[in-house]
């Protein structure tokens, strides 16, 4: 697991340490933690044991597949977003992804471009999961969870970075982690 200190964790998966490596940093790049296995399988192992906020699958993998694994995880764990990667993807490739259950696709040839939208769409709000927590901690003076955080419950931060801020303050508010 990285060292982030986000409450956003995204599952890479794929076969690729290259591309595990490429799609980590990446997402470290957004603020986000992000944690790796190698296949399909490991995936959903993994996933029993922690909950990630979103994963992120190649679609051509051993053991079990990208769309194998969406279909397992949509059965497992409904409410968990999963994203499908390629290198050889296409639309008819994406919309097989999404028939499965897939809650987006991403080209590996448009990580860079378009990997940090995709994801976005399916995390919560970090200004809204600060209020959840101050609301339920009415002694804490918005002194006590810094200036950041006190910017981002009034509006004035929607960068995924300043998840990692959020993420900070909560726990300073007694809130390890967001709803």
């Amino acid at each position: 697991m990285t060292g982030t200190s986000s409450p956003f964790t995204v599952l890479v998966v794929d076969d690729s340490p290259i591309d595990r490596h490429v799609a980590g940093r990446l997402i470290e790049g957004c603020g986000w933690g992000a944690d790796f296995v190698a296949d399909g399988a490991d995936a959903l192992e993994w996933i029993g044991a922690r909950r990630p906020s979103v994963v992120l699958t190649d679609l051509l993998m051993p053991n079990l597949d990208g769309i194998g694994l969406v279909a397992r995880i949509q059965e497992r764990y409904p409410q968990l977003p999963v994203v499908v990667m390629s290198w050889h993807g296409s639309d008819g490739t994406a919309d097989t992804a999404r028939r499965a259950g897939a809650a987006g696709y991403v080209a590996k040839q448009k990580l860079k471009d378009d990997l940090e939208s995709v994801i976005s769409n399916f995390l919560p709000d970090p200004a809204a999961a600060l209020l959840r927590a101050l609301d339920r901690c009415p002694d804490v003076r918005p002194g006590a969870v810094g200036a950041a955080a006190a910017k981002l419950a009034a509006g004035e931060l929607s960068t995924p970075a300043a998840a990692a801020d959020a993420a900070r303050a909560m726990r300073a508010a007694g809130d390890p982690r967001p709803e």
